[in-house]
């Protein structure tokens, strides 16, 4: 999933809060590129995936 797709997906609903902000600038803040997709960590998750997952877990 896209990073901006992600970001649609959950704030159609309700917005994002300071927590939720912060915590996704800082998942942008250590990205990195290669080929052209974004990712975080060293595991390939992309940007638009972890952004989703934590959104997903931290909204329940």
């Amino acid at each position: 999933m896209r990073y901006e797709a992600a970001l649609r997906k959950h704030t159609a609903t309700r917005e994002l809060s300071e927590y939720e902000t912060g915590y996704i600038d800082g998942l942008k803040a250590y990205s990195w590129m290669r080929d052209g997709a974004t990712y975080v960590g060293t595991t390939g998750r992309t940007l638009g995936d972890a952004v989703d997952r934590f959104l997903t877990e931290h909204r329940r």
